[in-house]
């Protein structure tokens, strides 16, 4: 009798197949990180995340301090105020001065993108004008 013997099937055509899905996946990763991780994105988010330690540690503090806020309704009186037109122009640079526990790498990289004197914020207090009940506008000069 005559053996037939059987050819092993070539493994080339699985592994053409395994390179070509990883490259897939690949640049389907990289496109997606490109979209979520632009410089503007990073940016915004750290001038954002600035801005909340700005208003909740310094700004609010300092309202909450000063002589004349002693009264609670007083307080309340005057935030009201600025419900409408928020406390004012708050330049990146002043925030960026006090921000003392950020990294120097983070605030390199604003000052990268961002002109310190043109990029402002503007602070709304909002009901019950706790340290946390407030929202930001921005107006940003930056290059991206």
């Amino acid at each position: 009798m005559n053996k037939r013997t059987k050819k092993k099937p070539s493994p080339f055509p699985k592994i053409i197949l395994g390179v070509i899905i990883v490259t897939f996946f690949a640049v389907v990763i990289a496109v997606v990180c490109s979209f979520v991780f632009t410089p503007e994105k990073i940016t915004t988010d750290k001038i954002d995340a600035l801005s909340k330690d700005y208003y909740e540690n310094y700004l609010y503090e300092n309202l909450i301090n000063s002589s004349a806020m002693s009264d609670q309704d007083h307080f309340e009186t005057v935030m009201e105020k600025y419900q409408e037109h928020g406390f004012g122009i708050v330049h990146l640079r002043q925030i960026l001065s006090q921000a003392k526990n950020k990294s120097s790498q983070d605030i390199a990289y604003i000052t990268d993108y961002c002109d310190e004197n043109k990029t402002i914020v503007v602070f709304y207090p909002d009901p019950p004008f706790n340290r946390t009940s407030y929202h930001i506008e921005y107006s940003y000069s930056c290059n991206f």
